[in-house]
C-alpha cells in the first residue's frame, strides 16, 4: 500500500464499538470516545500494545494509533469504548 493510500484509509473503515475480537487487516485505529483497548496485534501476531509502549489506557477521544510503516494490525479487542480503524 502506497503512504497515499495509507493515508486514505486503503483498507476501507469498520467501526467497533463492543468488546469483540475483530480479526481483519488494518493500519490506524481513531478513536471515537474514550476507549481501553485489551489487545492489539501485528499480522505476525507480535502484541502492537507492548511493542508501541502503549500498555492499556483509557485513550480519548481523537487519537490515532498507527502502525508503523510496513506494518499493519492484525486485530483488536475493546475493554470499552468505540474505534474506527481503516
Amino acid at each position: 500500500m502506497t503512504s497515499l493510500e495509507r493515508i486514505a484509509g486503503g483498507n476501507g473503515t469498520y467501526g467497533i464499538d463492543d468488546t469483540t475480537q475483530v480479526v481483519r487487516p488494518f493500519e490506524m485505529v481513531q478513536v471515537n470516545a474514550d476507549t481501553v483497548i485489551s489487545e492489539l496485534t501485528y499480522s505476525g501476531g507480535a502484541n502492537a500494545l507492548t511493542a508501541l509502549n502503549l500498555g492499556t489506557t483509557t485513550w480519548g477521544a481523537g487519537k490515532i494509533i498507527a502502525a508503523p510503516m510496513g506494518k499493519e494490525f492484525r486485530s483488536i479487542t475493546l475493554t470499552s469504548g468505540s474505534v474506527l480503524i481503516s
